[in-house]
């Protein structure tokens, strides 16, 4: 079976859970040396998150349906928390990179954006995307 004819059996009414048991699940999240990492779907940067060592966050081992907790905040510019009132902030300037604050919960495979968030996908689930 290929993956379009399971895309096309889940446009049938065919559950996702039914899909993944006839197709082999793909990774979501890339090893690290210290850690896992994923390209997230609401800010598109790379989050990179330690599994090892003293600031290690919890992971159920797997890559394919990954659970990370605690929640994982990404901040930059003036959603930093070094970031104090009359600091130079980035928003607007072309320096190729902005201010955001990526507030995320990864559970079984799928990312909960918090309301927090400052990107479009704030307050939404979505999948996690495959590994690249």
């Amino acid at each position: 079976m290929t993956l379009t004819s399971a895309l096309t059996m889940r446009e049938r009414g065919v559950d996702e859970t039914a899909a993944r048991r006839i197709l082999p699940l793909m990774p979501k999240l890339t090893r690290t040396t210290d850690g896992v990492s994923f390209r997230c779907p609401g800010c598109g940067d790379v989050h990179a998150v330690p599994t090892t060592g003293p600031s290690a966050w919890s992971w159920n081992g797997s890559l394919e349906s990954p659970t990370l907790q605690p929640s994982l905040a990404v901040t930059s510019g003036h959603h930093a928390s070094s970031w104090q009132l009359g600091d130079a902030c980035w928003c607007g300037k072309d320096y190729g990179f902005s201010c955001y604050r990526c507030h995320s919960i990864v559970t079984d495979g799928r990312v909960h954006f918090c309301a927090d968030s400052s990107h479009a996908l704030a307050g939404q689930t979505v999948d996690l995307p495959e590994a690249e």
